[in-house]
């Protein structure tokens, strides 16, 4: 028989002892999901997105190809190759995505002996960054270029890669380009 001089609690002061503790782990959960978030944090150092043999291929290869893109009465100097990234097709074979910048400038006229070199107009010269996407064998060391596209030109000399963030844009246009 209930105690007639004892008072009935509330709902709410019935279920606060249960309330407590889950109110608790939800408090913790936001904590625990505040802490796993990457939002504010810097990034990693940047990781190879190719395996070193592929980037190797890129380096050797990269100023004969550039040589090819330009016209007879221009030269092409390669100053950066930024590799995009490398997909296995095979056991030694890659398809592979590269930027190269280059510097490209009109040639020379020849000139007497002790007579000065004209000097170049800014228009004479360029920098271009192009996606190139390879295909590459490393066993055999055999790349072929199987499509490219031209995604940055400035008139003059410029570094179109002095930045982290300039490196970035420049792989992420590559990644966005269709090629091939």
């Amino acid at each position: 028989m209930p105690d007639l001089g004892t008072t009935e609690r509330s709902l709410i002061w019935r279920l606060l002892p249960w309330l407590v503790p889950l109110a608790l782990i939800l408090v913790g959960l936001m904590f625990v999901a505040a802490g796993v978030t990457t939002s504010g944090s810097k990034p990693g150092p940047a990781r190879d997105v190719a395996p070193a043999n592929v980037i190797a291929r890129f380096t050797t290869d990269a100023p004969t190809w550039a040589s090819a893109q330009v016209g007879p009465t221009v030269t092409a100097t390669v100053v950066k190759v930024i590799v995009v990234s490398a997909a296995a097709t095979g056991s030694s074979t890659y398809s592979a995505r590269a930027v190269i910048v280059r510097h490209d400038a009109a040639i020379q006229p020849a000139t007497a002996p002790g007579e000065t070199l004209p000097t170049l107009a800014e228009a004479d010269r360029s920098t271009v960054a192009t996606c190139v996407l390879w295909d590459i064998d490393v066993t055999s060391q055999v790349s072929t270029p199987r499509a490219a596209l031209e995604i940055e030109r400035e008139v003059g000399i410029h570094d179109l890669s002095a930045t982290d963030d300039a490196i970035s844009t420049l792989r992420d246009r590559c990644r966005d380009a269709v090629l091939g």
